[in-house]
């Protein structure tokens, strides 16, 4: 991850206490590469994303979408925060993804 991060990606942990329950990962210059939470409906996926475009935004404001590669399970989780399918169900090195997007706008920063 530090090798990640020191090449220009952002990682951003949610904590309950002591215990890690998010994480989401972001490649420049728009990829949502990771984004994994331990407890379900609360929200923090939601929030880390929210944390994500505020920091991006602030590096570059002109940044106009973000995109996934989202698991089939992930999917509505997706498209509740906002992205929309771009494109079909792609299988590549036996991993399944949908390609997803979501639109900046003022509202996101």
């Amino acid at each position: 991850m530090n090798e990640r991060v020191q090449s220009g990606g952002l990682v951003l942990l949610a904590q309950r206490g002591d215990e890690l329950v998010g994480v989401l990962e972001f490649f420049p210059p728009n990829i949502i590469a990771m984004l994994f939470v331990t407890v379900k409906r609360k929200g923090i996926a939601a929030k880390l994303l929210q944390q994500a475009i505020t920091k991006i935004r602030t590096e570059d404001p002109t940044l106009g979408q973000l995109i996934v590669h989202s698991s089939p399970y992930a999917l509505p989780i997706y498209q509740k925060m906002g992205f929309k399918v771009t494109g079909e169900k792609v299988t590549e090195n036996g991993i399944t993804y949908i390609p997803m997007e979501l639109e900046l706008s003022d509202k996101n920063a």
